[in-house]
Order: C-alpha cells, then sequence, then structure tokens
C-alpha cells in the first residue's frame, strides 16, 4: 500500500548498535555500517515502542532508556515549493525543547549537506557543541581522503589545535641556565652576595660565605672517603642545618645525594641503602646500629666533622669535577612502587635549574625568604632549598613540628617575615583556618601535593587578594612542579581548582588509552614532557620504560605518564579528574596502594587483600584494607595485628587507618574484586574498646575525636593514630580542644593518643580553660613547684605562650567595625617615631580563680574603647573601633593564661623574663589589635599579668588605671559574681571624644595669648641656640646617663625636686641659664571633659623657658592648657588648626619634623611613682633589647619609688657624664653611663 499521498507523521526510530574495532580500516567500517543499516531497515515494521515493550526496559526518570543520540538523514522533500507570488520562509525557534541529549538532523539538497544539531544545554556548553561540530568536519574530511587508513590512526586533534599545544601552551623555553650544574651556580651566588644571610635557622644565622666555607670543609671530608663523580650518598639525619650542608657537600663532590628519613623502619632504611649502592652514609653514631648494608660512614657527630663556618676555604671547592654539567644526576627520591618495593626516581641538575631560575611562575629575589619547612627526602624540599640559594635570597628553614603546630607557624610566617614558600595542601588549609592574617606578607604561595580545598582558598583569597596563591601540580619525576594556576579569581561555579598550565622547559599531552593526543575538553592521562622529567627509575630498567615513553607523533618527545587523568579546557589550563590507576597522593604523599596490598598479602596467612582510598565524612582521604585469611588457624590476624607488622615495613603514612577481615571479598562476573561492593567499615569493626567516657572531660575530649576522625564508635581506650588519625589530623584535634577550652599542643596528642591518656594528662595539668572546681583547687600546691626545665625546654614554653597571645587579636578582629575615628595628634607623632613599645606588669596576690581572672580582663578589654581598636590606613591612618557587645565570654576565653606553678622559681623567672621581652618588643601590625597580654600563675596566690601596649593606645596614667581596675577589692573577691558589672557605677569616657575636644581647638584664649603667656618666639630662639650647644659639648662617651638621688624627705612634691635638678644638671651642662625644654603632660582634662578613667595615649609636649619660670609658673601653665583645651601637639601637627594658629606652628614646627630621627628639643617626662619590683622587672627587659631610639636630642625621664628620685638622660649624639655628675654628686646621688 502507498502512502506517498497521505499526511501524516510516519518517523520511525531504527536503534543501531555498533562497535568500533580500531584494527579496522576506513573503507571496511564503513562496510560494517552499511550492513548494519540495511539489517535495520529491512526490520523497520517492528515499531521503536514495541521493541522498548518487549525488552521491559524501566524508564525511570529517563525519556529514551535504550539511547539518547538521535541522527535525522533527510534527502527527500528537500525541494523548495514553487507557487507562483509565493515564498515559504523557515520559522527558526530560539530556544528548541528536544527529547535527546544529542539530536543530528542531515539535509542532504544538491550534493551539499546542511547539518543542525540540537542539544540539551544540561548537559553541553555552547563551545564544547562547536568544538564539536569543528572535529566533525575534519574527521569527515580525513575519512574522505583517507579511506584505506587504520580507525586507529584517525585523529580527534584539529590542525589548529595541534599549532595552539605546540606552539603556544607548549611554548615554554627559557633563558634559564640548563646546560650549567648547581655547584657553579651556588657559588655564583657566593660571589655576588657573601655576607647576605643565605640560611636561618632559629636562631642561628648562615651567610653565604660562612654557609660555603662549612659545605666546603664537609665536601672534603667526603672526598677524602674515596667519593667521586657520579657515586651515591645517602644522608640520614634529624632536620636541621647540616642536611642543607650535607646536600651541598656531596654536589660539590659531583656526586648524587640521597636522602633518607631518619623515622623510615629500619627495613626501608636498608632496603633504599642497598638498592641505591650507595658508597657513603652521612648520618650520626645513634643511627649506626639500625644498618645492616656493608657501608662506609661519615659521622656528623665525630670531631673530624666540625666544621667551623668563620674558616675561610674560598668559594670553589677543588674536587668538584670540571665537566659537570646539567645533564648529570643530582640526587635520588625514592616513592612509593606497585610492585611492593619503593622506587629511586633519579633527577639531573637541569631539572633543578629548570624549576627555580627564569621560569615562568615564580620570580625569587634576594630580598626574599623562602620557607624550608618540607621534609628533605619530598621534593618540594628542592623548590625551597635552591629557589632561596641559586637566587641570593634567605632560606628560613624552621623546626618539623612547625609543620603541625598552627600557632608557632603562624608565628614564623610573622616573625621570620616569610615571602615565598610551597606546602601541602593539608598544612595550608589548617593555617588558613588557624589564623589567615599571619600570611598577608608572603608573597607568593605555591600549594600542591593534594587536591586543594576550594573552602579554604576561597578564604586565602578573600584574605590575600588575586595572584598570591597558586595551586601547584607535578609528581616527584617531573622535578617537584610541573603545572601552576594562580588564583587570580575565585569561580563560584569551580567544582575544582586548575592545575594550570605548564611552567618553562616543560610540555604536557593529554593521551588517550592508545597513545594518541586527545583535544581540549577529552578526559585522558597525562604526559609531561622537558628538561624536568627524570632520568627514570634506579635498578628498574621495565619499568624505566613503560613510564618514560616516547610520544608517537610530533618529534618523539620523550615524556612520564603519570597515571593521573586529566583534560584541558579551552584556555589550556589542565583539571584534574583523579587516578586511572590505584596510585594515590595522601597529606602529600604519593603511596601505590597496590604496594600496600602486596604488603598485606605478605603477611602469612593472608589469602586475600584489596585496598582502596575512601573520604571520611570531614571530606579527608584514607586508605581502608579488606582481607581474608586462610583458614581459622589464622583468625587471629586481627587488624592491629597487621598494622604491627607494617610498622616495621613501612612509614606511618602507608598503614591503612580502617581495616577489615571479610568472610570472602565481593567479586564482579569477570572474578574481580568488586570494589564499589565492599561495605564501609562502620563503627563496630573500627572499634577495638567500646569503653565510653566516664566523666565530662572524657566525654569533650572523645566527641572531639569522634568528630575529626569520622567515627562516631571511637571509645576511650581506643588510639587515636591507629583509628586513622594522622599529623594532620591531630593538628585538627588540638584545634578542636582549643575551642572548648583546652591548652595543648599537637606534640601532647602524639604522647597521650587515647581520650583516656589524654584526659588524665590535660586533667594533671589542670589547664582547661574554666574556673577550677574546689577539689581542683585544694590538689594544687600552695607553693611553687619543683619541676626544672632545661634552656631548650624554657624556650619552647616561651613560644608557646607568646603564640597563645595571638588569640585573642585573632578571634576580635572578626568582629564588625562600630565606627571610625582619627588619630589624635600624639598617636600621629608615635606612628611616624617608629619604635612605641610600652605596657607594664602587675602581681596578683590574690587566691583568684582563673575564669575570675579572664572575665575581669574581658570586661576592662569590653568597656575601654582603645582596647577593641585597631589601626587602619587609608589617606591617613584612623582607629576602627570593633563591636565586641555581648562578646566578653569570648575574649575571656581567647586570653593567655598559662600555670607555671608545678615549676620551681629558677624557670618561672627565666620563663617570665623572656616572655616579657619577646612580647614588649615585638611590632604590632595594622589590622591587629594594639596590645599583648599574657597571664601566668607562678602560685595559688599569685598571678603575673604581662600587659604590653603600642604606645598608641596607652600612656603612664593608663597603667594606673588599668592596675586599679584590675585591683579593685571588689573586683578580687572571690566571691564576687559583678565582674560582668565593674564598671557600670560610672562611664568610662570614650578617646573619640577627646579627639573630638582636640579638633575644635583652644577654647577662650586667642593665639597671641597662647604666643605671650608660652614665650614662644623666645623659646624658639633659645631651642635653636640650645640645639648648638648640645652638639658641641666635648667628651661624650655615654649615650645614656643614669640618675639616682635620695629623696632625703622630700616626697610631699617629687615633681618640684625632680624638675629644679633637672633645671640645674642642664644650666651646667649648657651653660646657659636660659632653656628651652618640652614637658610631656598627660593631658587628661580639656575644657571641662575629664579622661581618668580612659586607657589611651593623652600626652602633650608643652614648650616652656627654664630659668625664669618658678614651678608655680609651670604649674599655672599646665592650668592654662587643661582649662583652655591649649594641646599643642594639635596646634602643630593637625591640618585645619595649624594653619588657624600659624604663628604657634612657626615657632615649633621646624623643632617637631617627623622625618628626622628624632626632634630637635629637649623633651622632659617626668612619670611619678614606680615600684621596686615594676622597675625591675622592666629593666630585666630591656637589658636583653637594644634600647629604643629617644624621641628627641635629648630625652629625660624621671620617676620615683618612696625613698628615691631617678633621672635618665638619654642623647643619641653622646653625652659628657662628668659634667652630669658635678650637679649629682653636690645632691649626694650616683651617676652611671652606657
Amino acid at each position: 500500500m502507498s502512502l506517498n499521498t497521505v499526511v501524516g507523521m510516519f518517523v520511525n526510530l531504527l536503534p543501531i548498535r555498533s562497535q568500533i574495532d580500531e584494527s579496522l580500516s576506513v573503507k571496511e567500517y564503513l562496510g560494517y555500517i552499511k550492513d548494519k543499516m540495511v539489517a535495520a531497515f529491512e526490520n523497520q515494521d517492528c515499531q521503536f515502542d514495541m521493541i522498548v515493550e518487549k525488552l521491559n526496559m524501566d524508564k525511570g526518570s529517563q525519556d529514551n532508556p535504550l539511547f539518547n543520540v538521535v541522527i535525522n538523514y533527510v534527502n527527500m522533500g528537500t525541494e523548495e515549493l514553487e507557487i507562483e507570488n509565493l515564498t515559504l520562509t523557515p520559522w527558526l525557534p530560539e530556544v528548541v525543547d528536544t527529547k535527546y541529549n544529542i539530536h543530528v538532523t542531515i539535509l542532504e539538497k544538491d550534493n551539499v549537506f546542511d547539518i543542525d544539531v540540537e542539544y540539551s544545554i544540561e548537559l553541553f556548553k555552547e563551545e564544547s557543541m562547536e568544538l564539536f561540530g569543528k572535529r566533525f568536519v575534519n574527521m569527515v574530511n580525513y575519512l574522505v581522503e583517507h579511506q584505506d587508513s587504520l580507525l586507529s590512526e584517525i585523529s580527534l586533534v584539529t590542525p589548529e589545535e595541534e599549532n595552539w599545544l605546540y606552539n603556544v601552551i607548549n611554548n615554554t623555553k627559557s633563558n634559564a641556565p640548563i646546560d650549567k650544574n648547581v655547584v657553579h651556580l651556588f657559588e655564583e651566588s657566593v660571589r655576588t652576595y657573601g655576607d647576605r644571610i643565605a640560611l636561618n635557622w632559629e636562631n642561628e644565622d648562615y651567610t653565604y660565605k660562612e654557609l660555603n666555607s662549612v659545605v666546603n670543609q664537609l665536601a672534603q671530608l667526603i672526598a677524602d672517603k674515596g667519593i667521586k663523580y657520579g657515586d651515591k650518598v645517602a644522608i640520614l639525619t634529624e632536620r636541621s642545618p647540616i642536611q642543607i650542608i650535607s646536600i651541598l657537600a656531596i654536589l660539590k663532590c659531583g656526586a648524587v645525594y640521597l636522602p633518607i628519613d631518619y623515622k623510615f623502619p629500619d627495613d626501608r632504611v636498608n632496603f633504599m641503602l642497598g638498592d641505591s649502592g650507595a658508597k657513603l652514609l652521612l648520618t650520626y653514631s645513634h643511627h649506626v646500629e639500625r644498618i645492616e648494608q656493608s657501608i662506609e660512614y661519615l659521622l656528623l657527630d665525630s670531631k673530624e666533622a666540625q666544621l667551623d663556618k668563620a674558616k675561610d676555604t674560598g668559594i670553589e671547592f677543588g674536587g668538584t669535577p670540571q665537566n659537570l654539567c646539567g645533564e648529570d644526576e643530582a640526587y635520588i627520591l625514592y616513592t612509593s612502587g606497585s610492585t611492593g618495593k619503593p622506587k629511586g626516581a633519579i633527577i639531573c641538575h637541569k631539572s633543578i635549574i629548570r624549576t627555580v631560575l627564569d621560569t615562568n611562575y615564580v620570580s625569587i629575589t634576594p630580598e626574599d625568604k623562602v620557607l624550608q619547612m618540607t621534609n628533605y627526602t619530598f621534593d618540594p624540599s628542592v623548590f625551597d632549598i635552591f629557589g632561596a640559594l641559586l637566587n641570593g635570597a634567605t632560606l628560613v628553614m624552621v623546626p618539623h613540628e612547625a609543620a603541625f603546630e598552627m600557632p608557632m607557624l603562624a608565628e614564623i610566617f610573622e616573625s621570620k617575615g616569610i615571602t615565598v614558600c610551597e606546602m601541602v595542601t593539608s598544612v595550608f588549609n589548617m593555617i588558613v583556618d588557624y589564623k589567615v592574617t599571619a600570611l598577608k606578607n608572603v608573597r607568593k604561595m605555591y600549594i600542591g601535593g593534594e587536591e586543594m580545598s576550594l573552602k579554604h582558598t576561597k578564604k586565602a583569597f578573600e584574605a590575600l587578594g588575586p595572584g598570591r596563591v597558586v595551586n601547584v601540580y607535578g609528581p616527584t619525576e617531573a622535578t617537584v612542579i610541573a603545572t601552576y594556576y594562580p588564583i587570580e579569581h575565585f569561580d563560584p561555579e569551580w567544582t575544582s581548582i586548575p592545575i594550570g598550565k605548564p611552567i618553562s622547559h616543560t610540555e604536557v599531552y593529554v593521551l588517550d588509552e592508545e597513545g594518541r593526543l586527545l583535544p581540549p575538553n577529552m578526559p585522558g592521562e597525562l604526559c609531561i614532557g622537558g628538561c624536568g622529567v627524570a632520568k627514570g627509575y634506579l635498578n628498574r630498567k621495565e619499568l624505566t620504560e613503560s613510564k618514560f615513553i616516547n610520544l608517537p607523533f610530533g618529534n618523539g618527545e620523550r615524556v612520564y605518564r603519570t597515571g593521573d587523568r586529566v583534560l584541558m579546557t579551552a584556555e589550556g589550563d589542565l583539571i584534574f579528574l583523579g587516578r586511572i590507576d590505584f596510585q594515590i597522593k595522601l597529606r602529600g604523599f604519593r603511596i601505590e596502594l597496590g604496594e600496600v596490598e602486596k604488603l598485606i598479602a605478605s603477611v602469612d596467612g593472608v589469602k586475600d587483600v584489596t585496598v582502596v582510598a575512601n573520604k571520611d565524612n570531614t571530606g579527608s582521604m584514607y586508605i581502608a584494607a579488606y582481607y581474608t585469611v586462610d583458614g581459622d588457624g589464622y583468625l587471629y590476624i586481627t587488624p592491629d595485628y597487621i598494622r604491627a607488622v607494617l610498622q616495621k615495613q613501612v612509614p606511618e603514612y602507608m598503614i591503612p587507618s580502617r581495616m577489615k577481615r571479610m568472610d570472602k571479598l565481593p567479586l564482579t562476573e569477570n572474578g574481580k574484586v568488586n570494589r564499589k561492593a565492599l561495605p564501609a567499615i562502620h563503627e563496630e569493626s573500627v572499634n577495638v574498646n567500646k569503653n565510653g567516657p566516664r566523666n565530662e572531660e572524657e566525654r569533650l575530649i572523645l566527641d572531639a575525636m569522634r568528630e575529626v576522625l569520622g567515627n562516631p564508635g571511637l571509645g576511650v581506650k581506643d588510639d587515636f593514630f591507629v583509628m586513622g588519625g594522622h599529623s594532620i589530623k591531630a593538628i585538627e584535634l588540638a584545634q578542636k580542644l582549643r575551642e572548648i577550652g583546652y591548652e595543648l599542643r599537637v606534640n601532647d596528642i602524639f604522647k597521650f593518643s587515647t581520650t583516656e591518656e589524654l584526659a588524665k594528662y590535660l586533667g594533671s595539668i589542670s589547664s582547661m580553660s574554666r574556673e577550677e572546681s574546689p577539689a581542683q583547687e585544694g590538689a594544687q600546691e600552695h607553693g611553687k613547684g619543683t619541676i626544672s626545665l632545661n634552656e631548650k625546654q624554657i624556650d619552647s614554653m616561651v613560644q608557646y605562650i607568646c603564640n597563645s597571645t595571638s588569640m585573642v587579636s585573632d578571634m576580635m578582629v572578626l568582629s564588625s567595625v562600630r565606627t571610625e575615628f582619627p588619630m589624635s595628634p600624639v598617636q600621629t607623632v608615635h606612628m611616624a617615631a617608629g619604635s612605641r613599645y610600652s605596657g607594664l606588669t602587675i602581681n596578683i596576690e590574690e587566691n583568684i580563680s582563673e575564669q575570675h581572672l579572664r572575665d575581669i580582663l574581658a570586661n576592662i578589654i569590653a568597656k575601654q574603647q582603645m582596647m577593641h581598636c585597631i589601626a587602619k590606613k587609608k589617606d591617613e591612618y584612623l582607629w576602627s573601633e570593633l563591636d565586641v557587645e555581648g562578646q566578653t565570654p569570648i575574649i575571656a576565653q581567647s586570653i593567655s593564661y598559662t600555670k607555671l606553678d608545678m615549676y620551681d622559681e629558677t624557670t618561672q623567672k627565666a620563663i617570665t623574663k623572656k616572655v616579657i621581652e619577646n612580647l614588649m618588643y615585638k611590632d604590632y601590625r595594622e589590622g591587629e589589635l594594639p596590645w599583648r597580654l599574657s597571664c601566668l600563675r607562678l602560685s595559688e596566690r599569685n598571678t603575673l599579668l604581662i600587659w604590653c601596649f603600642d604606645h598608641t593606645c596607652f600612656d603612664g596614667m593608663s597603667a594606673e588605671i588599668i592596675k586599679r581596675q584590675i585591683l579593685s577589692k571588689e573586683n578580687l573577691s572571690k566571691n564576687s559574681s559583678k565582674s560582668s558589672d565593674i564598671f557600670t557605677s560610672s562611664t568610662i569616657q570614650c578617646y573619640e571624644d577627646y579627639v573630638a575636644i582636640l579638633k575644635d581647638g583652644p577654647k577662650d584664649i586667642d593665639e597671641q595669648e597662647i604666643v605671650g603667656k608660652f614665650r614662644l618666639d623666645d623659646w624658639s630662639r633659645a631651642n635653636a641656640a640650645l640645639m648648638e650647644k648640645l652638639e658641641k659639648v666635648s667628651d661624650k662617651n655615654f649615650k645614656e646617663v643614669s640618675i639616682s638621688v635620695p629623696l632625703n624627705g622630700r616626697n610631699q612634691n617629687v615633681w618640684a625636686c625632680a624638675y629644679e635638678l633637672v633645671e640645674k644638671i642642664l644650666q651646667r651642662y649648657t651653660g646657659e641659664n636660659d632653656i628651652a625644654m618640652a614637658i610631656v603632660d598627660y593631658g587628661r582634662k580639656y575644657g571641662g571633659a575629664e579622661f581618668y578613667d580612659c586607657v589611651g595615649e593623652f600626652l602633650d609636649i608643652i614648650p616652656v623657658m627654664l630659668g625664669q619660670r618658678k614651678v608655680e609658673e609651670l604649674e599655672e601653665l599646665l592650668d592654662i592648657c587643661n582649662n583652655n583645651s591649649v594641646n599643642f601637639l594639635s596646634l602643630i601637627f593637625d591640618k585645619d588648626l595649624s594653619e588657624k594658629y600659624s604663628e604657634v606652628s612657626k615657632n615649633l614646627k621646624k623643632y617637631f619634623a617627623t622625618d628626622k630621627s628624632c626632634f630637635d628639643i629637649v623633651i622632659y617626662n617626668f612619670q611619678g611613682f614606680i615600684s621596686a619590683e615594676d622597675r625591675a622587672l622592666m629593666e630585666e627587659s630591656q637589658s636583653a633589647e637594644e634600647t629604643e631610639s629617644p624621641m628627641s636630642k635629648l630625652f629625660i625621664n624621671a620617676n620615683h619609688d618612696k625613698d628615691t628620685l631617678y633621672l635618665s638622660l638619654e642623647c643619641p649624639e653622646g653625652l659628657n657624664i662628668d659634667l652630669i655628675k658635678t650637679v649629682v654628686d653636690n645632691e649626694g646621688g650616683t651617676c652611671t653611663g652606657k
């Protein structure tokens, strides 16, 4: 029956299933497809709906359960309708509702093909479909012209894409001197930067000359052992500068260095020594007994190996081979191997050079400080060491624990001024969580080893800005870094951070399973070429040949097959998709899961085993092992048993953190282990002990452990590390415990790794940040303790205490800003002056609980405006007041409180002294609180507060205010519950009100009265003469002179006594009767407003003339300032007031220039009463520090205790002590200089 004239829908879909056999030619394959099509047409009476129904397919949510790609080939009815005066124009809708993922319509007309593609926009991007079209056309052209070619020879890459890959993406050549050797380049650094710091380790520095000297000395010892060009030399040492020195010394001998972690199990150490054929081992005597291999030693702790960095050895080492070049081997690093034993990658000199010199991803300068935190067995250390030393920068080597102790690491970033670093992702995440602002001075951070966390990347980007954090990727076999991606923006659509484009002298290719080049947006295996590619694996010929191949296209470049699955975007950036084999990266370490499987399978009695990598509920990766045993006789093989075996063979990071013994492993239909069917290892199989918490302390700790490990069934006796914990997890646990009030270090978790042990330890030191219970207080010793610490332990304790003081600032600066106001003139002066150290100590000799003291201090901080302000610079410096309303509990919890009552008096004094030194003389940075506070409990009835301030928010009276508020009887009462209301009796004035009063200028007094009453014309002339006199005084042998004079009953008016003594000294010293001087006034009363309860800097400097002014007249001048709001620093430094009071400004401003090292004036500061105890503490701390430069040409401080008047005179140009002594001797006092 013919239907050609019937109108209706007669379309039928023909399902066609074809298989591609790449061994067929194009012509053969087209014939195969033709046969398929003919067979389909012969059966077209079987409608598509009938097929679906017959197959009994459940559509579910899919409209098309059988296929989602449809091709509609149209070669009939394509002619245009021709009727006189009638034209038909097709209407094309902007949006097409397609039923299929892809619907291709091919329209044939007059031997021309028009192709229209409809696609689901939920699955495909427009640019992807455009690329599809280009590749389709390219392939059709190829098929037409190459019908005899095999399908395997067809490339999806267009000529344009191939040109782009070779000439744009992989055009990475640079001028790096890759033909040279590392030794030559290091010696060039020594020549150029000899006296600059090359290496910093804790408190020890090596200049480039000094470092080169000890390297040459060690190189000679190595050469004396018969080591020559190409020999392997192993290093087995703890972390210290000797690692860096050994590496350079070995290279200077033309040898190859092999770093070994001293924490590796003995079996692995001996395997590496034997496999490498190392001829010499550099180590310490206490490691010798571990070595079973026959090898010669150079003991670094022997007498012959004592190195003298002051010794002049010249720059070059005579034993360096003259023909040493970039192609020669430099080092061997062992990584995990799939055959069950590690494999050693051989890296050449040129690979190091390409990584750190004249490269496109980093530019290290001599001004940089490069962090060296990575273990020297881990290849990022190569970037650290040679990135610094081949560029004249400073390598800052830090202790191993810095990678785990975030307070320590944050302090290192800030105090050491780190500008460049590379670190593994897990450490980056932890430092970003702990204190991202610690990274604000870092110029470039290179993050690698694992996939970057989107959350932490976003947080770092928002805090640091664009371009400073760089995601880097690179296997050991490609020398540290192969690709890089600077985070210039953060895309909320990202599902992962790109690993970017190749670095200099590096090429990247994405290949399919057959080794063919893939175009952009198609996933495949990443292969890396260039001079960073390793020479191969030591003693592993077959493995080398399989992993290091020559490309079958292009110029046959030699590349390393990474085993990583990636795709390249249209912009040329690589996206990491995962592994194509069973290799993973865990905490920066590359692990072959096959190696772990083989090790477990080698345990006698284990029958079958499979090892997988999973993620816990926190997103952290872990290794899980499933195994069966060979009968009931081997049921003793528990997870603990296997762990004990593995601990003797492999590092901790390779031991599965979760294991499960099974009756049998699930299999697929083809007999392979069905990894998707492996059961989750739940708490029942993880828990070795099911003991629940027995008290509140154990519950808190156990809850934190369970959350960190993602294991809600953990028991109090379960070992944190056995149950899946590791160093990074330990950092997380330490932070969580700190958040709920426990002060502890990560090392404490390593020592006490069960909830039970940790609870006992924390209970013993009573470091929980909450009020002690009566039982705890009763158990505390009444006197001081008996424990003594050595110097290193004291330094560690001091560092811990100082690091902990930053927490309160870190917490408070996260608050919103309540208001902003300008700085006062004296604050502006101090900001320009530079050094601004100030502070006080308070001894609380009461039995006050920790929590009660925290509450008192927190309320002071919350009520005193300047104590919750931070300085920010816009056009000028401003104060931003933080909104701390309702936050006193958070502030209280964040205050640093350390119990030292278990230590003896000598230890306490040493710790106290060093804490004061460290806190007092550390600069304050923009954006942090202008003070630091540490509470040290010395005994049950003695707590020492060390409160250090930036001088911009603190003066002498501020110290008295704080002391008065803390030491009031109401506050210290043990039964007081009013610590939160200690200021309600009177309102604390706001510092911004004081600033506003000063901005308004003097009241009820005009400029001429000010000039006349203060004799400013005379003062200006006298001061100019005085400055000349001070310069002309001869025999100036001391910069500081200290004077003490007995008061002898003159305590009633010490101010007058001090003033008269200063007048006599200056008149005798200069030979002048009229002395121009500037008196420091505490200026807390202006125009009726008083600020006597307000913490802040209220100082003014008042010009006065000595010799013609009696003490009473001076007091009148001070009253004028207070009553009429005359503030001379405002009249000098406030722009508006300086213009309004131009004559005052003209007389004074030239002597108050902030661009000079000090003011050209004599300043006299009467500080009042200072107790002998406070004086001793402050003098003790100052003895270890450089004295800060005085603000003026001559600065005079006066203070007193109950018996003695003390003066100190400071002059940067020097003082003649003999002239001063003539006056002091007549007063019965003493005079000393320094």
